[in-house]
């Protein structure tokens, strides 16, 4: 590809989840590299200095993100995974004529469980697993990253890590109590959502938690433009250890939306 084609390339902004990076995006964005330009960035606090979170918005992210993409002048490709997701769909009711597509796997926006005062039986779960990892104790931080990961990843996820990993994980803890906070404050919402007038992918899996497949409902239920995919025996963390089935998903939906017809993806 030469310089003019690579320039001209559309752009597909992927957004990680909560205590993970940019790469766990690798496998889509080298599925997606020979057709587009594919940015993975880090979101606050992930690959760089992560103390003073107490407070932060969806807004704090999405300003992160699109710093980093000053410079693309075309409609951008967006795709997110639980806070990811919500990131991504904050930055499309902020910048609706920047976005092309999107495609999001359960956003955890779970302000539309707390706003709504739905009956939910994770929402005490949640709440308790914010405060620990918002302790100042490392004790509790631990108990919370560990119950993080078991809560999403089911099981026993925690004790499948490394120690070394489990400590970078506990290291997270303040920034991922703030992820918390941002995604319980942010509404009222459902009015800026109903409003976004773009074509969207909505993915959840069949085994996963109540609150994320709930918030899916209720986002299939608002969004105008939406494609609601449920898909059999994936949970909260599919995009990573099921990619293999995720991905082809979020191509397909990326393609569709292409405004240049001679891209192609391998």
């Amino acid at each position: 590809m030469n310089s003019n084609e690579h320039a001209t390339r559309q752009t597909v902004i992927c957004l990680h989840s909560s205590m993970s990076h940019g790469g766990q995006w690798r496998a889509l964005a080298d599925r997606l590299a020979p057709g587009f330009k594919v940015v993975t960035p880090n979101l606050l606090g992930y690959g760089s200095a992560n103390d003073g979170f107490e407070e932060l918005s969806l807004d704090d992210e999405v300003r992160a993100v699109m710093s980093q993409i000053d410079g693309c002048d075309r409609r951008l490709h967006l795709v997110g995974h639980s806070f990811g997701g919500a990131v991504a769909l904050r930055l499309a009711t902020l910048y609706p004529d920047r976005v092309a597509s999107l495609t999001v796997y359960e956003p955890v926006w779970f302000a539309l469980l707390f706003d709504g005062c739905l009956d939910n039986a994770d929402i005490p779960e949640i709440a308790r697993i914010r405060k620990l990892l918002a302790s100042a104790s490392r004790f509790e931080q631990t108990r919370g990253a560990q119950d993080f990961i078991d809560f999403w990843a089911g099981g026993d996820g925690w004790s499948m890590l490394s120690r070394q990993q489990q400590h970078r994980l506990v290291d997270l803890a303040s920034k991922v109590a703030a992820e918390f906070g941002a995604l319980i404050s942010a509404g009222p919402v459902t009015r800026e959502l109903a409003s976004l007038d773009l074509p969207t992918r909505l993915l959840c899996g069949t085994e996963t938690r109540q609150s994320a497949r709930r918030i899916s409902e209720l986002l299939a239920g608002i969004l105008p433009r939406v494609e609601y995919f449920q898909l059999q025996g994936l949970a909260h963390m599919a995009p990573v250890t099921h990619a293999d089935e995720v991905n082809p998903l979020i191509v397909e939906h990326v393609l569709a939306n292409a405004t240049d017809a001679r891209t192609a993806v391998a």
